[in-house]
């Protein structure tokens, strides 16, 4: 009997033994372990320049990757800008995190250290800055070459530091303007495109931007509406007449005229006239609607090629310079 009562106080020392080492090995595996749930802050860089995110700085996807103890590691990727991440021993975890953008460049990034420990579910936002470094800066400027005689197009930046710099856009074949600058310090930029024409403004546009570490951003600038406000030429009759001048050591095959209204860009055709020695041509209600026009003419040689467009908004434009029609009717 008392060898009995000896093999059953055995027995059950041997069970709570086995308890304490199943103990002991759930604190050793997965016990020991914690998660992190990880998202992005929002990044002030994100409106920087007061009319949404520019392009480049926009995030399509985010890599979230961190190390921790014993050289363990972890990546993830996520398009919403949040992940969890299961199983990480518990110590402490160097988190980083970048935004790439639609090109897969990284425009953005964050780190952090947390401290992992066991049984935990650690929430930890991340903020995210543009990178630091240098980038380039592409600037393009675009107008209606009709309107201009002498045009010539620059641009100031206003620098992060405070400081300016004015470079000047040189021609493109499109009959706009551009210039690339490189070496900009990454940052926030205001970039102010001005067109002159003779010397004199007549067109400008501004906007703020980010350079961005090792990438070449953009501003462009289309000028539709120039400074150049033109004279009215009321016509209070059924009918007005066009006259211009033949080109100069040139025998054109025939004219085309064109029209728009005041302001607009597009010119639409109007009339195609046989080539004269005083060309003229008498609008009548036949081919236009009374209304505010400006007006427009072109040269087309035997095999085809246009000249480019005079129009009446030209500095060189008679009776005055710069006009447009105000045809009300009788």
């Amino acid at each position: 009997m008392k060898q009995y009562r000896s093999w059953a106080r055995l027995a059950v020392a041997l069970l709570w033994l086995a308890a304490a080492a199943g103990c002991g090995q759930a604190v050793g595996g997965s016990a020991r372990e914690g998660r992190v749930m990880i998202s992005v802050a929002a990044s002030e860089a994100l409106g920087a320049q007061g009319g949404g995110a520019q392009p480049e700085l926009v995030p399509e996807s985010y890599l979230f990757s961190g190390s921790g103890p014993a050289g363990q590691q972890f990546s993830l990727s996520s398009a919403d800008g949040s992940v969890t991440v299961q199983h990480l021993a518990s110590g402490e975890w160097s988190i980083v995190v970048e935004a790439l953008n639609r090109d897969q460049a990284v425009v953005l990034a964050g780190q952090t250290v947390v401290l992992v420990a066991p049984f935990e579910s650690l929430t930890v936002d991340i903020a995210l800055e543009p990178l630091p470094g240098s980038g380039a800066l592409q600037v393009s400027a675009l107008w209606d070459k009709e309107l201009t005689v002498e045009p010539q197009a620059t641009v100031t930046l206003r620098c992060p530091s405070g400081a300016t710099q004015t470079h000047t856009l040189a021609p493109t074949a499109d009959g706009g303007a551009a210039h690339t600058i490189g070496q900009l310090p990454a940052g926030p930029y205001r970039v102010s495109v001005e067109l002159l024409d003779k010397g004199q403004p007549v067109a400008g546009k501004a906007v703020a931007l980010r350079v961005l570490h090792g990438l070449t951003v953009s501003a462009a600038a289309r000028f539709e509406d120039l400074n150049k406000v033109g004279r009215a030429v009321p016509v209070a009759a059924e009918s007005f007449t066009l006259a211009w001048d033949a080109p100069a050591g040139h025998s054109p095959a025939h004219y085309r005229l064109y029209y728009r209204g005041r302001g607009q860009y597009h010119w639409m055709p109007l009339q195609e006239i046989a080539a004269q020695a005083e060309p003229q041509f008498t609008v009548t209600r036949d081919v236009l609607d009374f209304g505010i026009w400006e007006l427009a003419v072109s040269a087309v040689a035997t095999d085809g090629t246009e000249s480019a467009l005079h129009s009446s908004m030209a500095d060189d434009a008679q009776p005055v310079s710069g006009w447009y029609v105000q045809w009300s009717g009788p």
